[in-house]
C-alpha cells in the first residue's frame, strides 16, 4: 500500500492553469517540520510537491496561501527533474485529499490578510446527480 499523510505549511503556490486537454491544474509545495536535532538545532524541513486537478484545483485555488497549515493524504512517488547535467529529486503526492487547517496571517494577528472570495454555491453542485 502506498499512502502518505502529512501536515505542514504551504510553500510556493503556482498559478491555476489549463492543460491542452482542457483540465485545470495547480501545483504547490508543502514543507513538513522535522523538529530539532539532539543539540537543539532546527532540522531542515522535508518538501513535498502536490498537484490538484479539475474541480479540486478550481475550488481550492483561492484558499492556497503561502504559510497556511495544510493536511495532505495521497500516494507518494519520487520524481527526477534535470537541469543541465544536474538531477533533482522531488517527493510528489498524487491523488491528494486536502484539508485546510489554518491561516498563517490570522494566527500571526495580521488583519491585512488576503481575504478569500466567498465560495460559489453552484460550484459544489453536480448536475449529473
Amino acid at each position: 500500500m502506498n499512502s502518505l499523510s502529512i501536515v505542514g505549511r504551504i510553500g510556493k503556490v503556482g498559478e491555476l492553469r489549463t492543460t491542452a486537454g482542457g483540465k485545470s491544474v495547480i501545483n504547490f509545495s508543502v514543507a513538513v517540520d522535522n523538529g530539532k536535532d539532539s543539540e537543539g538545532e532546527k532540522r531542515k524541513p522535508t518538501w513535498f510537491e502536490v498537484a490538484l486537478w479539475e474541480k479540486q484545483a478550481d475550488n481550492l485555488e483561492p484558499y492556497l496561501n503561502v504559510g497556511d497549515r495544510i493536511g495532505v493524504t495521497g500516494q507518494v512517488r519520487m520524481q527526477v527533474d534535470e537541469k543541465g547535467e544536474q538531477q533533482y529529486h522531488k517527493l510528489v503526492v498524487d491523488f491528494p485529499r486536502v484539508e485546510l487547517m489554518g491561516d498563517a496571517n490570522k494566527a500571526a494577528g495580521n488583519t491585512a490578510a488576503k481575504a478569500a472570495p466567498a465560495p460559489d454555491p453552484a460550484a459544489g453542485v453536480d448536475e449529473d446527480v
